[in-house]
């Protein structure tokens, strides 16, 4: 599995009782868009600052993870912002929970892998088939043997490391990914705001 964001250590989990299973991530933690920045005494959830799950299957998967403490509900005070007013205000409830790992997103993707077989700081190139699939990473190193990979990264390195002989090869050059920007603001004192998390409208 190439990328060790939430889908390919899900994937891993699911397939480590009916295979032999690497995780191939080219950062040195784990967690994708589950990240977490230490400026100074600031710890900023950049990439998913919370997620909600609203099927049966993936509550009753997050279950465990809440027990043990590495994942939390957030009950965080919400407002809607129109402009430069406040329309709406609320505290976020348990229908649906908004989870947020604890004590951040990176520390819960860590508790995730503890049972499995990630190499990090190796980023894939190239991926090639002949009986075998091999992959080949930035330093010439190479990785065979594989009977299935499964590309879980994010569409622009789909496009990088699909071969043309994959079925949805063509398929990947008509999809369009959304960009997403954070920024990060520390302040030296607490800022007493009526909100920890608000939906801004019709203000740029």
């Amino acid at each position: 599995i190439i990328g060790a964001g939430l889908t390919g250590i899900r994937l891993a989990q699911r397939l480590t009782p009916y295979a032999n299973v690497t995780i191939f991530e080219q950062n040195d933690t784990p967690g994708g868009r589950l990240a977490s920045h230490q400026i100074s005494c600031h710890e900023f959830d950049y990439g998913a600052q919370f997620f909600t799950a609203r099927t049966p299957a993936f509550q009753q998967w997050l279950a465990p993870y809440l027990d043990h403490q590495s994942l939390a509900i957030w009950q965080g005070h919400f407002a809607e912002i129109d402009k430069d007013r406040i329309i709406n205000r609320r505290l976020w409830q348990k229908a649906p929970a908004h989870y947020v790992g604890f004590p951040s997103m990176k520390a819960w993707a860590q508790t995730l892998v503890t049972t499995l077989t990630v190499i990090y700081s190796c980023e894939i190139c190239s991926i090639a088939f002949d009986k075998v699939w091999t992959l080949t990473d930035q330093k010439q190193n190479t990785y065979t043997g594989f009977d299935w990979v499964i590309i879980a990264c994010p569409l622009a390195r789909c496009r990088l490391l699909a071969p043309k002989i994959c079925a949805f090869y063509d398929t990947l050059n008509t999809l369009v990914m959304k960009s997403c920007f954070t920024l990060m603001l520390s302040s030296a004192k607490p800022l007493r705001l009526p909100f920890q998390a608000a939906l801004i409208r019709n203000n740029d």
